[in-house]
């Protein structure tokens, strides 16, 4: 158990017995755990770099160093600083409380001093962590700004909604201040981004296209400066594009067939194309009838195999659609292919026009076989409220009155005595 996690443990009791009524009682057990100074201080950062100026005066706070002790008793998370003496030991000093970094005095032709600064617990200074921190010393005259990066490198993805920051380019100065870019060194034709000299941001002000451009690159550059950066922009692809057939017209295949042939038959090989990359562009193609599966076979590579030739009668119709793997999304071919499969002993049976004919017949007779279905369940609702209302009517008009006629006589019951 650690306390670092919690410093108390709840623990609730039931006991109960079997007996008639059952008698219970709870109990509530705290455990609290008490703190170890077991945990060494850990550093914010590995390692520090500090700018100053070669003309910065004695007493100057270069910077700060900052340790935390995880112990959960305050009284051990005390923590003090210390350098590691060596030849730069008199140059700066840091406190021993809170890390404070100060310049004792001027340097004279130094440019950049390392040093080892410990952080140890102060009840044991045998817990302690340390890092390395780089002291640099610029001259306030001759000081240019520089990118802080030699090369950018942004992803985004094409058709996105315009305009929208793509992300933002930084210069230091020899305070190590972040500044904006302030120029573009080169323009380009029709060029899609545009640089914001006051935020450093980029900025997409035209659409993208993968695949006409996946890749921008190009270089910036600083006003009075000869520090320069490129800059790569990763234009990713999207599924946009459906798969398309180089051969839109109907063909005709002929094969010879033999019922008593178990051997599979080549038909023939189509092929659609997409424009989009990867996976989008990918295309596997189907049949619009499943029925067909029973007797061919279509590869993702656009082959079509006749695999059971014994029970399929010729011709045969043949409509295929394409279909990508992209991601989110599978898009379907706006058009199809349709291929018919014939008999090379019976060529007459395999006419363009015939087969039209046939195919344009069946479809009218489909067409006429719904149409009739439809207007027979109109009829039968007309003649079942045309019943309805004719049943109320009759009902309306066979309703008679009855009448009674009674009369009253009146008797002498009293008897003589």
């Amino acid at each position: 158990m650690q306390s670092e996690n919690s410093n108390f443990l709840i623990f609730f009791i039931y006991k109960g017995d079997y007996g008639e009524p059952s008698l219970s009682s709870e109990y509530c057990l705290i455990i609290h755990i008490n703190d170890e100074n077991d945990c060494a201080p850990k550093f914010s950062r590995r390692k520090y770099e500090f700018r100053i100026s070669n003309a910065s005066e004695s007493g100057s706070i270069i910077g700060r160093v900052q340790a935390f002790d995880e112990d959960y008793s305050p009284k051990f998370r005390l923590i003090e600083y210390k350098l590691l003496s060596n030849e730069h030991e008199e140059l700066i000093r840091i406190d021993a409380k809170n890390g404070t970094l100060v310049l004792v005095q001027q340097p004279s032709s130094i440019i950049a001093v390392n040093r080892t600064i410990v952080a140890f617990n102060s009840d044991r200074p045998s817990l302690f962590d340390q890092i390395e921190i780089e002291l640099i010393f610029y001259d306030e005259s001759n000081c240019l700004p520089m990118f802080n990066q030699s090369i950018y490198i942004f992803n985004t993805t094409e058709h996105q909604t315009i305009p929208y920051t793509l992300g933002q380019i930084y210069f230091i100065d020899c305070q190590l201040s972040f500044l904006p870019i302030v120029s573009q060194m080169n323009s380009l034709i029709s060029f899609p981004f545009a640089i914001d000299s006051s935020t450093g941001n980029i900025n997409v002000i035209a659409d993208l296209d993968y695949e006409t451009q996946s890749l921008y690159q190009f270089e910036l550059e600083i006003f009075n400066s000869e520090s320069r950066t490129r800059v790569h922009i990763h234009i990713f692809d999207i599924n946009d594009h459906s798969p398309i057939f180089n051969i839109s017209h109907e063909q005709f295949i002929f094969i010879s067939l033999n019922h008593f042939d178990e051997h599979s038959i080549f038909i023939t090989n189509i092929l659609a194309t997409d424009a989009d990359d990867n996976l989008n562009g990918l295309i596997s193609y189907y049949f619009v009838n499943q029925d067909l599966y029973a007797y061919f076979h279509l590869f993702d590579n656009g082959s079509i195999i006749l695999h059971n030739p014994i029970n399929i009668y010729l011709p045969v119709r043949l409509e295929i659609y394409a279909r990508d793997h992209g991601y989110p999304n599978r898009l379907k071919s706006d058009k199809t292919i349709v291929i018919y499969v014939c008999d090379d002993f019976k060529p007459n049976e395999c006419s363009p026009t015939i087969l039209r004919r046939n195919f344009y017949l069946g479809s009218i007779l489909i067409m006429i076989s719904i149409a009739s279905f439809l207007i027979v369940i109109m009829i039968c609702i007309c003649w079942n409220l045309y019943l309805k209302n004719q049943l109320q009517n009759n009902r309306s008009t066979t309703t008679t009155t009855r009448t009674f006629t009674c009369r009253i006589e009146p008797r002498n019951n009293r008897s003589n005595i």
